[in-house]
């Protein structure tokens, strides 16, 4: 996991960790996403958009 922390860092892509409040070494969540389709969502923030409330989370 770390190493792949790293590579987000040095890439530049953006990314969202969570890590346990009891433990803050061990990380429970990590979402990320690319560059490319931040400029999508964007440009085009209708077609990508979604209705969080219609799935099951």
């Amino acid at each position: 996991t770390a190493a792949l922390i790293k590579l987000f860092d040095d890439k530049e892509i953006p990314y969202v960790a969570e890590w346990a409040k009891d433990e803050p070494d061990r990380l429970v969540g990590l979402v990320w996403t690319f560059p490319y389709c931040i400029q999508m969502w964007r440009r085009f923030p209708e077609v990508i958009s979604t209705k969080i409330s219609s799935y099951n989370v």
